[in-house]
């Protein structure tokens, strides 16, 4: 149900009444959360405050209210629990998904809540972080690619990819008579206003009409100007009287990006200066925890310090409160992350909004890698209550594995390894408390703050003791340093926009799968509770971005004219924006249809060609095409195979995997059944997707020693190619050359009846590919990864008819599929589906319920197994 585990806060006020409290309450309920009603002007107790021992005496997991003049709401803000008008209870429902919250705050300080924000390449890293971050101050939303649910791309001009893109998908919208799709393409004073004037302008005068179009010509802001009042420039004009601003250069913005945020300071009564000088100065605007005006800044007993996050947090809500008082995120941040954090991968459950986004900015600033998904090679999760998808792998099925220990801590862990700049230990009791009856510690969120003792730390430099800093005598940053909030920043904020589906979680397994849309799978497939859930909306699937080294690399090997083949092509048949961003972030897509592209392209030209030109062609014996296929038929080996299963073993860069491609070993990324791959690169027998798949087509398993010798060899040698088959034959790394075949045989067959001895029999026998041609399984939706998954492996090995059974009852059982020797089998999970299995006993005569080990260990032995040792 969509609201389970959450106890919600409803406001009764003028316009929220008691009929419709009533009627909100009931769809809360029937959804499986819990309520409290209270008036808007009941304010003797505020539902938020903490107890004694730090926690909420409720824990309110979410507020609905139509005002936000209620006591809890500057707490609920503060603590980023989300808060709704009714109408968002009304569209989950309607939806039967768990709907982006920031849509509809109430709060009129969020103008931008209708906004959804795209920003184009061209502009720098820099100008779009700040570009992004006011945005989301100001409650928009962004993602730095194109998606059917951006409204604005903020462009320069019309000559960059996501321009023409973008212009493409409007027409093409346009010609259909499909408004779905309308992005308005604006310039970035589009945005500079917005936040300068506390209001959504008309698009008009910012639209970028043609690539000859000047985003910097001068504007008639008197056109912007309207009789509505602005959402926040009005309220407290004299906010920031008197106070005087400096912004640090190692925020490299465009000057335009910098004038706006000095008209936003001067348009709430503040000034600022160019030069920094600590008598004069009262705010300190910067990102890293370094450099001289830092220094001085954070040792002065008057200045405040700060950053940017903090400033758009101040101007869109006229709050003064202190940064180390504040967000942990509105505080410099270092510049290194911290060498505990390199390796963790985090994973977050039960946050949500801007919680989650919070949450996620952490894990990257400390340098761990956050995961939307939870895998096998997860080291923690961030939980806020004792439930959920991920929360169960992560507690009870893979803790069963020694090699699996998933530590599960609330925010206050993560909190207090920033606060303390250090990695906390993750057993001790305030990290893996999760409330009183499991009732959740969202309160806990934001309470933790800046220590005085470990800031010291980084101020340490030796200054003169007066003196002026100017921007441009600051160090500049390092582009190669730590970027907090540039890294796997939309991926970040994808965590906040694209994960609002039901539990809001997605759980994977182990081992390093891939779906076939790209994502990570890393399902292993064992008796135990199905995770990975897959009803994804268009909107949960929007792909992540690319970062911009991945830009850089795609541009080196495709090569300016490709990219615009590759857009031009688009223009055609543009009916997704995803298939666009799907190439682009994907060298394997991007260079598989550039060769297709390439192969339309000669071919057209044949065609088009006339048979005179053809004969004036120059003969040519030394024509790059010959060299190419002479080399090919020269290269040391013929292998088309697939690596799974060496995560901490083997890791192949886009240059490794360029490497191997020259000496005739191409790696693919996903097993599909146009595949012709015939390797399996493997450490041991697995039982992962990409692995069970593969094996109806491989001639042989390789141990991932294999690539690894190789690629040693090349690294210590420019002529190692000439030796490669002497030194490194494939035969010689056979799995059951590097394992003993008695152990890959257990591994196979356990304690079942053997009939084949070795592997390599295993893998010519003429039953590969055929296993389940002759049966017709009924299979249970509780089996790990899904049902589409399960039946997907199966139809890999010949399945042709398959069936998925939630329920059996007398109406029903006759549509069970049975195979031709009238034999009933059904797949299930032996740990969730007893209830199933009791039904199918009861109403099936001539049944076998059978867990899917069965189907595992007969794709490994290529045939059918017996029944009973798998029966449930």
């Amino acid at each position: 149900m969509l609201f389970t585990g959450t106890l919600f806060l409803l406001v009764s006020s003028d316009d929220f009444r008691d009929d419709d409290v009533t009627s909100v309450k009931s769809l809360i309920e029937d959804e499986g959360g819990e309520t409290i009603v209270k008036k808007e002007y009941e304010n003797e107790k505020n539902l938020l405050n903490s107890g004694d021992d730090g926690e909420s005496n409720s824990p309110i997991g979410h507020i609905i209210c139509t005002k936000t003049n209620f006591v809890e709401y500057t707490l609920a803000k503060s603590s980023m629990i989300p808060v709704t008008t009714p109408l968002w209870v009304h569209v989950c429902k309607e939806k039967r998904k768990y709907c982006n919250p920031k849509n509809y705050n109430p709060d009129p300080k969020y103008f931008m809540r209708d906004v959804f924000i795209c920003v184009a390449d061209n502009l720098s890293q820099e100008d779009k972080e700040l570009i992004y971050g006011g945005v989301s101050a100001f409650g928009g939303q962004y993602l730095d690619d194109l998606t059917r649910y951006t409204t604005h791309l903020i462009a320069i001009d019309m000559k960059n990819d996501k321009s023409i893109i973008a212009a493409s998908a409007n027409n093409d919208q346009n010609e259909t008579r499909n408004e779905s799709i309308d992005i308005k393409i604006v310039s970035p004073e589009w945005i500079d206003d917005c936040l300068k004037f506390g209001r959504i302008l008309n698009e008009g005068p910012y639209l970028v009409l043609n690539p000859t179009s000047e985003s910097d010509q001068p504007r008639d802001l008197n056109i912007l100007k309207s009789n509505e009042e602005p959402s926040w420039t009005s309220s407290r004009p004299e906010f920031m009287k008197n106070k005087c601003f400096y912004i640090s250069d190692d925020y490299p913005i465009s000057d335009r990006m910098r004038t706006t945020l000095i008209d936003m300071i001067i348009d709430k009564g503040g000034k600022v200066s160019e030069t920094f000088n600590e008598k004069k100065i009262d705010i300190y605007i910067g990102k890293y925890r370094n450099g001289k005006a830092f220094v001085r800044s954070a040792k002065s007993k008057r200045i405040i310090t700060a950053n940017v996050q903090w400033l758009y947090s101040v101007l869109a809500f006229d709050i003064w409160v202190l940064p180390k008082n504040s967000n942990l995120l509105h505080y410099p941040i270092p510049r290194e992350p911290l060498p505990e954090f390199r390796n963790l991968k985090i994973s977050i459950t039960n946050y949500s909004g801007d919680a989650r986004l919070y949450l996620t900015k952490l894990i990257t600033v400390l340098g761990g890698s956050y995961t939307k998904t939870l895998s096998g090679e997860n080291d923690v999760l961030i939980a806020s209550k004792p439930f959920g998808k991920k929360y169960e792998a992560a507690k009870f099925k893979w803790r069963e594995k020694k090699s699996l220990d998933i530590k599960i801590v609330n925010s206050l862990w993560i909190e207090e390894c920033f606060a303390y700049w250090k990695l906390m230990d993750f057993n001790k009791p305030q990290y893996t408390y999760l409330g009183r009856d499991g009732k959740g510690v969202e309160g806990l969120l934001c309470r933790t703050k800046l220590k005085e003792t470990v800031l010291d730390k980084w101020l340490s430099d030796s200054l003169e003791d007066s003196g002026e800093v100017t921007r441009e005598s600051q160090e500049r940053p390092n582009k190669t340093t730590h970027d907090a909030f540039s890294i796997n920043e939309q991926e970040n904020n994808m965590a906040q926009t694209e994960e609002y589906i039901n539990d809001k979680e997605t759980t994977t397994e182990a081992n390093g799968e891939k779906r076939g849309d790209g994502k990570e799978m890393n399902t292993e497939l064992t008796d135990s509770n199905g995770l990975h859930t897959n009803n994804s909306s268009p909107r949960e699937s929007a792909p992540s971005s690319f970062t911009s080294n991945d830009k850089e690399e795609w541009s080196t090997r495709a090569g300016r004219s490709a990219k615009f083949k590759a857009v031009n092509k688009l223009h055609q048949d543009i009916h997704d924006l995803n298939d666009y961003q799907a190439m682009s972030k994907s060298s394997r897509k991007m260079k598989e249809y550039m060769r297709v592209l390439e192969n339309e392209t000669k071919k057209a030209e044949q065609n088009s060609g006339s048979s005179d030109d053809k004969r004036k062609a120059p003969s040519n014996p030394d024509a790059p095409k010959n060299k190419k296929r002479k080399v090919e038929e020269t290269r040391p080996y013929d292998v088309k195979g697939i690596v799974t299963g060496c995560e901490g073993i083997l890791t192949l860069s886009k240059q490794d995997l360029s490497s191997l491609k020259d000496i005739g070993i191409r790696i693919i990324q996903d097993v599909t059944h146009a595949s012709d791959l015939d390797t399996i690169i493997a450490p041991k027998i697995l039982r992962t997707a990409k692995f069970l798949k593969a094996l109806s087509k491989a001639k042989r398993i390789v141990h991932p020693n294999f690539l690894i010798d190789i690629l040693r060899a090349k690294k210590n040698s420019t002529d190692y190619e000439s030796e490669l088959l002497n030194n490194f034959p494939i035969n010689k790394y056979s799995l059951d050359k590097i394992i003993s075949n008695e152990v890959i045989m257990q591994d196979i067959y356990s304690t079942d009846k053997r009939n084949i001895a070795s592997l390599s029999e295993i893998l010519q026998s003429s039953n590969k590919g055929k296993v389940f041609a002759n049966v017709k399984l009924n299979i249970s939706p509780n089996l790990v990864g899904g049902s589409k998954l399960i039946t997907d492996i199966l139809e890999f090995h010949g399945l042709k008819h398959a069936k998925v059974v939630k329920s059996i009852t007398s109406s029903n059982v006759n549509s069970l599929l049975a195979s031709d020797n009238s034999k009933t089998v059904l797949v299930v999970n032996k740990e969730k589906d007893m209830k199933l299995v009791n039904s199918f006993k009861k109403l099936v005569s001539n049944g076998v319920s059978i867990e899917w080990d069965w189907c595992v260990k007969s794709i490994f032995a290529m045939e059918l197994r017996n029944y009973e040792n798998f029966s449930v």
